[in-house]
């Protein structure tokens, strides 16, 4: 019979995290050196900064499975764009901060402190703003494979929302506001804007993303004709 132990293991890392997180679990990091699993507690402050963009994108990812799974109306990934995933954190995500208290005064009776809060105001334009900063590798994790198990949204029209933000982050730059960018990021208003040239960044070179969006191009071109 084999015997399982769980140790507690206190240790520093500096470079970049590059685990993975539980769908269901957003906030659990697990790493694996050499077929071993350990669960991550908390990070050095400092890898948690170089990782950040880590975090987004996968916690943005669990969000969007959340989003369709709840869904009672079952909308077809044709009607899954940008809007819809506004609408859908509205009507889901945000009424769960009415009782969400993060500091409780412990002087408060039980039956007061359960009460629901009013909810703050929560402007598209920021929910917006964390799709937007993580738009184009939420893109490149859709289109990667060929499996249709990835693709959570509209291709077409997430691609027209990638380059339309890019656009929104430079227009915002200009009035002093950083918006729709990922952590680290700048804002590149040099040059034409190159969508495959930014994929890259995710892996793969820009011929392999190139490919990818001339394949999409065609099956929409094929999709008008039918």
């Amino acid at each position: 019979m084999t015997q399982r132990n769980s140790s507690c293991i206190l240790c520093m890392k500096g470079s970049e995290c590059l685990g993975t997180l539980i769908f269901e679990a957003p906030s659990t990091l697990i790493v694996s050196p050499r077929r071993r699993r350990f669960w991550v507690e908390t990070l050095h402050v400092t890898t948690f900064s170089m990782s950040r963009n880590f975090f987004d994108r996968y916690r943005l990812r669990a969000l969007i499975v959340q989003l369709i799974e709840t869904d009672k109306d079952r909308t077809p990934v044709e009607g899954r764009n940008i809007d819809w995933l506004i609408q859908r954190y509205l009507d889901e995500i945000h009424p769960r901060d009415s009782h969400n208290r993060i500091i409780v005064d412990p002087s408060l009776l039980a039956e007061i402190s359960s009460e629901p809060r009013h909810l703050n105001y929560l402007p598209q334009a920021r929910i917006r703003h964390h799709f937007a900063a993580q738009a184009e590798w939420l893109l490149a994790h859709m289109i990667a494979s060929s499996s249709k198990q990835v693709k959570l949204l509209n291709i077409d029209q997430w691609i027209q929302f990638c380059r339309q933000s890019h656009r929104d982050s430079i227009q915002a730059d200009k009035c002093g506001v950083r918006w729709g960018l990922a952590h680290g990021a700048k804002v590149d208003a040099q040059g034409a804007y190159s969508l495959s040239r930014n994929l890259a960044e995710f892996g793969h070179n820009q011929s392999f993303w190139k490919k990818k969006l001339e394949i999409i191009r065609r099956n929409r071109t094929k999709e008008r004709k039918v």
